[in-house]
């Protein structure tokens, strides 16, 4: 699996709906520190297998001043992503 800004390349038939899942969630985890907590919490595939839907929901976390660390604000979000294999696209289309 090649990592390329923060996903693997998922190009190949060789990867499920699960592993891909996983990988997001991972990717959030290791490059959106505003993101604390966050789960694929459904996720649906298109029937060609191109397309996968998926809502993600965190908890919103704020910088600190004057250190540049995290802190929870408490603010849940759900946001809900399309990611496309081919050509390998990842949008997300609103938080709530």
């Amino acid at each position: 699996m090649t990592t390329m800004y923060g996903l693997a390349d998922f190009t190949t038939p060789a990867y499920d709906e699960a592993q891909i899942c996983l990988a997001i969630e991972a990717a959030i985890s290791r490059f959106e520190p505003r993101l604390a907590q966050a789960r694929i919490v459904s996720a649906s595939q298109s029937p060609d297998g191109l397309t996968l839907q998926v809502r993600i929901e965190a908890v919103l976390q704020l910088p600190t001043r004057p250190e540049p660390t995290w802190e929870p604000a408490g603010d849940p979000v759900s946001l809900q992503a399309t990611l496309s294999l081919h050509p390998q696209h990842l949008e997300v289309q609103g938080a709530h």
